[in-house]
């Protein structure tokens, strides 16, 4: 017993001292930072990674009944492709959310994902807390990351603590990648695609939509998907149609 207090001690002065401790072997972690001077209370949710990736989904979780709480996409977010707009649902307490980048390059070290304004009925202690945490890497294969959250605790509108693999032949296997991704057929991956994908992960399995072939249609093949967004279909897969 004695032991489990002292714990419990080192942890709240850790986060007292804003000191921020992620968890061994996580290749990626979410956590909250405050937008300096901001009244009402403006969060910026951050995603940071040891490892190139371009998905990342999850729900943020808040007491409705102490918070109320918006969200906003800001301009600097490294999100430029939504699967699910985030949106707060005030009964359950929740903010959802799935995006991702269709940079050349993937996310390297940190992006921001999006904002939350936080204003308050009470002074009591509220945590922000962070679920069904999700990210991939951008290696055309939608490899998941093992990925870790931090839990935010606020007391009425004040700030108080934050508490893939390489390999030969990549050019082929992108110009396939690009062929299967568009599954329109208009010669090129672009929104029509991501939304036929979305519709495909709420329907029966069908293997034409599992894009990194691993039996199931989900944020895997999404991320296999914005890898190549944008992309063209080449000359030679036209050609095979």
């Amino acid at each position: 017993m004695q032991a489990l207090v002292g714990a419990l001690l080192v942890a709240i002065a850790l986060a007292a001292s804003g000191i921020t401790v992620f968890i061994d072997e996580e290749s990626a972690v979410v956590y909250f930072e405050a937008v300096p001077n901001s009244s009402p209370l403006r969060l910026a949710l951050f995603v940071e990674s040891e490892d190139p990736l371009n998905v990342v989904s999850g729900t943020i979780v808040f007491p409705a009944n102490h918070l109320a709480v918006s969200v906003a996409k800001p301009e600097d977010t490294f999100v430029d492709v939504w699967l699910v707009d985030p949106e707060v649902d005030t009964e359950k307490g929740e903010v959802h959310f799935a995006g991702g980048s269709s940079s050349k390059t993937g996310l390297t070290e940190r992006g921001k994902i999006l904002e939350l304004t936080i204003t308050s009925s009470s002074n009591q202690y509220a945590d922000l807390q962070l679920k069904d945490l999700e990210t991939f890497g951008r290696d055309g294969r939608g490899t998941a990351l093992k990925t870790g959250g931090r839990t935010y605790v606020v007391v009425g509108e004040t700030n108080i603590t934050p508490s893939g693999s390489g390999g030969g032949g990549a050019s082929e296997v992108r110009s396939v990648l690009v062929d299967r991704a568009d599954l329109n057929k208009d010669g090129g991956v672009g929104l029509s695609d991501v939304s036929i994908l979305l519709l495909s992960m709420v329907t029966d399995y069908d293997s034409q939509y599992d894009l990194n072939s691993d039996g199931a249609v989900g944020l895997g093949d999404f991320s296999a998907l914005i890898t190549v967004y944008g992309k063209n279909v080449s000359p030679e897969a036209s050609e095979r149609k």
